[in-house]
């Protein structure tokens, strides 16, 4: 739909074809060196121009030789749409047996065959970063998406279990995080295992109330994924970090995109 030229790079806007009759909207930050370049789907509730300005985080991802792709999933920016009540689409895709996470992950899930089209992005280097509440959707992209090799998820939700277990909770009534019924079957963190022995990087988990969950929950609710790795002879692919500083932040972001 268009480009326009910043200082080391362009910024390529698209639309690509969703499950239905809608686009997904989406920016693709592509250095202007030339030759090919490792990908990162960036994934944030607010949109693709949540970090997208001059100076901000997904800038920093493509001076350091990344393309970065950041798209509307269907419920967020562009796709959000202007309803009285903002969760309408989410809970009217629960009538019908549906749910928007699940639609998300599919999103999301087309952006990385889309990156794999490219000429200028090594297909066997796309990685994506998910924020707040779209971390159950990204999580449920990568487990049925291989070509995502390393995934990094920031203030994730403990798990569905901890929402249940609390009457009152802070996460969005709007529901965009949740899978109607799926403690029938699974949790996150059982979704945290499949991914093994794939890198997984969690910083500062969430409890129901959107605090930092305490260690007791993240023990409990990770000692599943933890074994997975384990058995899959990879524990140190699976990290959960705190108290990220500007010290330790390149240190972590190098271990996870090694």
């Amino acid at each position: 739909r268009g480009r326009y030229q910043r200082n080391g790079y362009n910024v390529e806007m698209y639309a690509i074809q969703g499950e239905g009759d809608y686009v997904i909207p989406m920016l693709l930050m592509v250095p202007n060196s030339g030759g090919e370049f490792p990908a990162i789907i960036y994934i944030h509730p607010e949109g693709k121009a949540a970090d997208a300005s001059v100076g901000g985080r997904m800038e920093e991802l493509v001076q350091r030789g990344f393309i970065v792709a950041a798209p509307d999933v269907i419920g967020i920016g562009e796709t959000g749409g202007i309803y009285t009540n903002p969760g309408r689409a989410n809970y009217a895709a629960v009538i019908i047996g549906r749910n928007n996470v699940g639609i998300q992950a599919g999103d999301i899930v087309r952006v990385v065959n889309m990156l794999k089209k490219r000429p200028d992005v090594k297909e066997d280097k796309i990685d994506a970063v998910a924020f707040d509440e779209l971390c159950p959707a990204l999580l449920h992209a990568a487990v049925f998406e291989p070509s995502i090799k390393n995934t990094a998820l920031i203030s994730p939700l403990v798990s569905y279990r901890e929402i249940v277990n609390h009457k009152i909770y802070n996460f969005s009534l709007t529901f965009i995080w949740g899978v109607a019924g799926a403690l029938t079957e699974y949790d996150l963190p059982d979704l945290a295992a499949c991914i093994a022995p794939r890198k997984l990087l969690m910083i500062d988990i969430k409890d129901a109330m959107k605090r930092p969950a305490s260690d007791q929950i993240v023990n409990r609710e990770f000692e599943f994924p933890r074994s997975v790795y384990k058995l899959n002879q990879k524990p140190e692919n699976f990290r959960i970090e705190t108290n990220i500083t500007d010290e330790n932040s390149d240190s972590i972001f190098n271990w996870w995109m090694d």
